[in-house]
C-alpha cells in the first residue's frame, strides 16, 4: 500500500475512533454486515453513515469522508457497500 494511503487510513481510523480495519476481505454476518448489495470502484466516493446505521450502534463514525483517488485515470480503490447485519440474539 502507498504511504499516502496508509496515512489516509490511519487518519480515517483515528478521527472515528475505529478499533479494527478488515481489509482483503468482503462484508459478511461474520464481521457484523449483511451480504454486500453493491460492490466496485470507489476511488473519490464520498462516504456518510445512514441515521439508521447511526441508530444501531456506527453514530461514532461522524462526518463524511471522501476516499482518495489519487491518479483519476487509474481504478485503485475497490469497496463494498452493506448494511449492518440485524442484532443477533445471545
Amino acid at each position: 500500500m502507498p504511504r499516502r494511503a496508509i496515512h489516509t487510513v490511519l487518519a480515517v481510523a483515528t478521527s472515528a475512533a475505529l478499533t479494527q480495519i478488515v481489509s482483503y476481505t468482503w462484508p459478511n454476518p461474520a464481521l457484523g454486515f449483511d451480504w454486500p448489495q453493491w460492490s466496485g470502484v470507489v476511488d473519490g466516493m464520498a462516504t456518510s453513515v445512514s441515521p439508521a446505521a447511526k441508530a444501531a450502534g456506527w453514530g461514532y463514525l461522524a462526518g463524511p469522508v471522501t476516499l482518495d483517488d489519487g491518479d483519476p485515470k487509474a481504478d485503485e480503490s475497490y469497496g463494498y457497500l452493506a448494511p449492518a447485519a440485524p442484532p443477533q440474539m445471545p
